[in-house]
């Protein structure tokens, strides 16, 4: 459970697992670009910290189902290469499947604009699958009605960054 976020900007990622499949190709340490969050929490599966101690990026595996969940503290309002593979390989390295990997994509609530949060976003995956010689297809929704029947159909679940929304809105949705 997070019980605590603060944003920050221009401030040191240090990399605290780099064997996690997260952190491949990522420096020991970055800078959290403009956007950037830590948490507070007492979750397990850190893969980066602030300087502070605190994490911003987490990866947790299921233990009962197959699967990942994996918290980035990057918005992608600004990104740089290390903040791209991070994303990049959440969504590339993760994804259980030895064909193209499918992702489905949540952007609701978010910035959707030519150079907005998602763009960014999908740029970082699309740089880091180059680095990586994988392919994928992305398709996006934008009505939280349609994910029940849509997930199953997907190899990986991505949700942007929700700016305009609140957080009893994104609690409602689950």
């Amino acid at each position: 459970e997070i019980s605590g976020a603060t944003g920050f900007s221009g401030e040191t990622v240090t990399v605290v697992a780099a064997d996690d499949p997260i952190a491949d190709g990522v420096a020991a340490t970055y800078t959290g670009e403009n956007g950037s969050t830590r948490y507070t929490t007492t979750e397990r599966g850190v893969v980066a910290e602030h300087s502070d101690g605190s994490p911003v990026v987490l990866h947790r595996m299921h233990s009962l189902n197959p699967g990942h969940a994996v918290l980035i503290g990057h918005d992608f309002y600004e990104s740089n290469a290390d903040q791209d593979r991070l994303v990049g390989n959440a969504v590339l390295q993760l994804a259980n499947t030895n064909d193209d990997i499918e992702i489905l994509a949540f952007d609701q609530y978010a910035d959707t604009s030519a150079t907005g949060e998602v763009a960014n976003t999908n740029a970082g995956i699309a740089s880091r699958a180059g680095e990586l010689g994988v392919s994928y297809s992305l398709t996006t929704v934008s009505d939280s009605t349609m994910l029940g029947s849509m997930l199953f159909d997907h190899d990986v679940f991505l949700v942007y960054e929700q700016e305009s929304s609140d957080t009893a809105t994104l609690q409602a949705l689950g």
